[in-house]
């Protein structure tokens, strides 16, 4: 067996924790509890249903307003002739209805469809960089794993080489500096496998909290280290971006914001037409502390009006709001067009840095077949002694580099990948082989 250990290497088969098989966890499923549990997607989401509720005609000025009064008031009078006592009820019913505004109210209702629109590409963004940071920790949990794998196996080759070592000096076939050699190489190798295995589990923290989990869960990942090397298109990414990109949805949503409060600050100079009628009922109660009867009234009067209010001059305020009104849009507008060549120059990265990658995860596979050829029969060179430990121990520090580098390849494609789909819109509908 141990002759077969370094074939798990490049398999890529160890478990570093004892893990339940209840605890498994595919990306998908990481991606669905993720979204689920999301401190800051709960908050938007909240933020979303206020934008929802504001998005109603009853919240601007176009609805009528209905107000009911009710006074009451007790009137006492001493005098020298005969004191009474006076009671007043007077309940009342006011409507105010504006006809016209200026199309106030029909821009405010456009810009509250604005916002309910830009809080639900708020949403939709956030949801795009949780499915982002849920793949980056789901797969680095993974990275972190196999690199301590790696580590751990070429520990106990080195173990392996300082026993043999050992006997060797033992019965006086090699030196002791051969074998304090092998030792130190031994506690190096053993020392690097606990440091890789502390980043395992504080990157198995990090998807946790990513994942909003409280619990110290220690996952099984069923989802395999592996990556997709779809070759992309770029002007099909293009287009894919320009179509589909949340922030630069997001940005037409708050330049069209501008241009309604551009419109809002030009309707200041029309009139405002406004109905306004209601009705009061008025009681009135006397009486007398003498010999004077009680008077008692009652009247009702009913009302209905029209106002108009037009300014003819506010100081200039309306001048000097429609101005920074303009620039504003105008602003928004500069704003738009900076980050699409934003967005353009980093697609073009992402793609630059994805092909690369690809390149030298193609190199990194080569790399490992070349290096594991070579540690096996350097093993076997060992055993008959054709070469030294030195040399051997510098087989295993290669092998150990390309299956590192391999792996960190394969991690590094994924983020590209990740990246090139966010940028483009589609990371929402990401799917990753489970096998």
């Amino acid at each position: 067996m141990k002759q077969k250990r370094y074939i798990l290497l490049a398999l890529v088969v160890c478990a570093i924790s004892h893990i339940h098989a209840q605890n498994e966890l595919s990306i998908s499923e990481a991606i669905q509890v993720g979204l689920k549990n999301n401190y800051d997607l709960t908050i938007t989401a909240n933020d979303q249903k206020i934008a929802k509720i504001n998005n109603t005609w009853a919240n601007t000025s176009l609805m009528p307003t209905l107000t009911l009064d009710l006074g009451l008031q007790d009137t006492k009078n001493f005098n020298d002739t005969e004191n009474h006592n006076a009671i007043q009820l007077t309940p009342q019913v006011n409507l105010t209805w504006t006809i016209f505004d200026g199309f106030g109210a029909q821009i405010d209702k456009r810009r509250y469809e604005e916002l309910e629109a830009q809080s639900a590409g708020n949403t939709q963004l956030l949801i795009e960089n949780t499915i982002q940071d849920v793949i980056l920790a789901y797969y680095n949990v993974l990275l972190q794993r196999e690199e301590a794998t790696s580590y751990k196996v070429m520990s106990d080759l080195s173990k392996d080489l300082m026993d043999r070592e050992k006997v060797s000096q033992d019965i006086g076939a090699t030196t002791t500096y051969a074998y304090l050699l092998s030792k130190t190489s031994y506690l190096q190798y053993y020392s690097s496998y606990l440091q890789k295995r502390v980043d395992y589990e504080n990157a198995m923290r990090s998807l946790n909290y990513i994942l909003a989990i409280k619990d110290n869960k220690m996952w099984e990942l069923t989802t395999p280290l592996v990556a997709d090397d779809t070759e992309f298109s770029l002007d099909e990414l293009v287009q894919d971006m320009q179509s589909n990109n949340q922030t630069l949805k997001n940005q037409y949503i708050q330049q069209r914001i501008m241009a309604l409060n551009t419109r809002s600050a030009n309707s200041d100079y029309y009139p405002t037409l406004k109905v306004t009628g209601g009705a009061r009922y008025n009681k009135l109660n006397q009486t007398f502390s003498g010999q004077s009867a009680s008077i008692n009234t009652h009247s009702t009067d009913v009302y209905a009006g029209l106002t108009l209010s037009w300014s003819i001059f506010s100081g200039g305020s309306r001048q000097r709001a429609v101005a920074i009104a303009k620039i504003n849009e105008a602003s928004s507008q500069i704003e738009t067009v900076q980050m699409k060549h934003a967005l353009n120059n980093q697609l073009l990265q992402y793609l630059s840095t994805y092909n690369v990658n690809r390149e030298i995860l193609t190199l990194t596979q080569e790399q490992v077949k070349t290096a594991q050829l070579n540690l096996e029969m350097s093993k076997d060179k060992y055993k008959s002694g054709a070469i030294n430990s030195f040399d051997y121990r510098d087989v295993q520090i290669s092998y150990l580099d390309a299956v590192t580098s391999h792996c960190e390849a394969i991690y590094q494609l994924i983020e590209s990948n990740a990246n090139l789909l966010q940028i483009t819109g589609n990371i929402i509908s990401y799917k990753q082989a489970e096998k």
